[in-house]
């Protein structure tokens, strides 16, 4: 048996960097402020997603069987509670295309009784519910396994260091910008250049931590001004939004796993 699913995975040795042609390059360098900082993001945060682990998920309610699918009394694929499907490479290969990538924007049980009812209509086969199966709103309570960054192996990856490579010279850009003509300061661009400078000063958990006041309303002078009692709360919610990102990031790594 083999796990299926549409996409393919980021660690999946088939899957290469695309490198844009010389005439389609952006110069990162000299690039405006936005396209570079939604270009360092996305880069961190694949390679975040590429070196996390889940750990062992093996007794964890979420990733047991959920159904099996028979076909003359033998069982041809299984299904678990997420909706990953295991079966032959022969059959995986007519499947691949035609399952359900998700039911309402969502995986868990429903995804995996939508894809167990397609292949069992592709082979003619018959549904079977496990012990173990779970409904979805079972499915939605259920506490998710921690994830684990791998720091180490992250930056050892050359994609790491040229990630490294490309902030030092953007910074070093923008530096020189500013040191060249101190008058222009408060001229909107190297004011952006600063300002720049200082977002990548900060640690990611940093930046992070700014855009979470910022979508509460709130500069981080004015959540220091805060009551004690509401800084606790405020920092409470932003360490499980961390944690909901970084598992985010895991599981959409899980869902386009070949």
């Amino acid at each position: 048996m083999m796990p299926i699913q549409p996409g393919f995975s980021i660690n999946a040795p088939g899957v290469k960097e695309i490198t844009p042609k010389a005439s389609d390059r952006i110069n990162l360098t000299e690039a405006s402020n936005e396209i570079f900082q939604n270009y360092y993001d996305q880069q961190q945060k694949f390679l975040e997603t590429r070196y996390s682990n889940l750990g062992d998920t093996s007794n964890h309610p979420a990733y047991q069987d959920y159904a099996t699918v028979r076909v003359d009394g033998k069982v041809v694929a299984k299904i678990d509670n997420h909706g990953f499907v295991e079966t032959s490479n022969g059959v995986g290969s007519k499947l691949l295309s035609e399952l359900p990538g998700a039911v309402n924007g969502k995986s868990g049980p429903m995804l995996a009784q939508a894809r167990a009812e397609k292949i069992a209509e592709l082979l003619g086969g018959k549904v079977e519910r496990s012990s173990t199966a779970l409904t979805q709103p079972q499915f939605d309570r259920l506490p998710q396994p921690q994830s684990s960054l791998d720091v180490t192996a992250m930056q050892a990856d050359p994609m790491y260091e040229q990630l490294q490579k490309s902030k030092q010279a953007r910074t070093a850009f923008l530096a020189q910008q500013i040191g060249q003509d101190d008058s222009s300061a408060t001229s909107s661009g190297t004011g952006a250049a600063a300002e720049f400078l200082d977002f990548m000063s900060k640690t990611p958990e940093e930046r992070f931590f700014a855009a979470f006041l910022k979508g509460k309303g709130l500069t981080e002078e004015e959540f220091e001004k805060l009551p004690p009692e509401e800084r606790t709360d405020l920092m409470t919610e932003f360490k499980q939004e961390l944690k909901d990102k970084a598992l985010e990031s895991v599981e959409e790594s899980i869902e386009k796993t070949a």
